[in-house]
């Protein structure tokens, strides 16, 4: 390491194993193609460190000095995860996510079994930058957290019995994807003095409200019985499945940041955000726009950021559990323990400092890469002259005509 950069603060330095990245095709029987991506460790390694306001740096093997025409975390937003070349182009500029086993065979992944782990990364990214904007965009906001929330987890292996990579599982999420296995809380029912069962209910000590609500008998039953929870498509079975859960998910010593969610989406429906179905790939559509349906007050904007802060802390705490301080004797220097490259990504991730730099969209439509800004007070909208030059003259031209 330089001692300019060492002298910069460097927070610390990681090296990522080398490897041959190659991408076979095949195709199905009924002949849809489809890619694969073969592995292996080689001879050498990238260095890296991370240093405040550069980020995570590469560094030069012989001279210790920044490559500064490789953007490590950039490079890694603005990969296009739905072509394998560009995953692999990536691999073989800075490395694999996690290590491979250094038996010199190819161990073979899925490309789109990465995507979608890759991408949380993305999403996390997106969302923490959304927060730090000056005019929030509680539609995107809360998409952005939802995608966190519901993807499936994932987990990628580079053999059955080697360790490799899963993402983060939520507090809610444990409970969405175990909706059939909970317990059937029907003995709480409460009923009324007046015998009539559209006056009985549940109570339900409500984390929105901060108040005992009462889910009525009849209210649940209509919107949660005789649902089929494995099916999709129905508009009815977000709405099903959330007060399901508001009704069954209590557990002894629950992670209330699960009933923060269940609470939060089961009120955002009764105000008539119609929400459908939201698949395993966490993506969702709503037919209405938080900012402007007249009921989505401040109460609702603050606890979806509540929320939204949350779901980036248990990411960063699930992703960074591996790491632990070391000592280097040799350097006499303090650093870090990190298990893979990934974590890597999400330590300097971790770094970055709100209020102070995020990372924005490129404002010219023809372009849309991720680039970091210094402060969210900067007007800089574009990452480079040429695409602020571009975006100039497609507004002469459309001005002309």
């Amino acid at each position: 390491m330089n001692k300019a950069l060492e002298m910069a603060g460097n927070m610390f330095h990681y090296e990522n194993p080398r490897c041959d990245c190659k991408v076979t095709t095949n195709y199905t029987d009924d002949g849809v193609e489809y890619h694969s991506l073969q592995l292996k460790t080689v001879e050498g390694s990238y260095r890296y460190a991370y240093a405040p306001i550069d980020g995570l740096v590469m560094i030069d093997s012989k001279t210790g000095a920044v490559i500064e025409k490789n953007k490590v975390i950039e490079d890694f937003l603005n990969m296009d995860l739905h072509k394998a070349d560009k995953i692999k182009e990536y691999i073989n500029t800075y490395g694999f996510i996690m290590a491979l086993p250094k038996d010199g065979k190819y161990k073979m992944f899925n490309p789109v079994d990465l995507a979608q782990l890759m991408n949380r990364f993305k999403a996390l990214v997106k969302l923490m930058a959304a927060m730090e904007e000056e005019h929030i965009d509680y539609d995107n906001i809360l998409k952005l957290t939802a995608y966190l929330l519901f993807a499936k987890p994932r987990k990628i292996l580079p053999s059955e019995n080697e360790e490799g990579l899963c993402s983060c599982l939520h507090a809610f999420t444990r409970f969405w994807y175990n909706i059939t296995t909970l317990p059937d809380l029907t003995e709480n029912l409460v009923n009324s003095p007046s015998n009539d069962p559209y006056d009985d209910y549940y109570p339900i000590p409500d984390s929105f409200t901060k108040q005992e609500e009462r889910l009525g008998m009849i209210d649940y039953h209509e919107n949660a019985e005789d649902i089929d929870f494995y099916s999709a498509g129905s508009p009815l079975i977000f709405k099903a499945k959330i007060t399901k859960l508001y009704r069954d998910a209590f557990e002894e010593n629950m992670d209330m940041r699960a009933r923060y969610v269940i609470d939060y989406f089961y009120h955002l429906i009764q105000i008539g955000i119609n929400i459908e179905d939201v698949l395993e790939d966490g993506i969702f559509h709503m037919d209405t726009k938080l900012n402007s349906h007249k009921m989505f007050d401040d109460t609702f904007k603050s606890q979806l950021i509540f929320i939204a802060k949350n779901t980036v802390k248990e990411e960063f705490d699930f992703e960074l559990y591996g790491i632990h301080p070391i000592y280097d004797i040799e350097t006499m220097t303090p650093n870090w323990e990190i298990p893979n490259f990934f974590t890597a990504l999400y330590f300097a991730l971790f770094y970055t400092k709100p209020g102070y730099e995020i990372y924005r969209k490129c404002a010219n439509p023809n372009c849309g890469r991720l680039f970091k800004v210094k402060t969210t007070n900067s007007r800089k909208q574009y990452h480079d002259i040429s695409c602020q030059n571009a975006a100039a003259q497609m507004r002469h031209r459309k001005s002309k005509k």
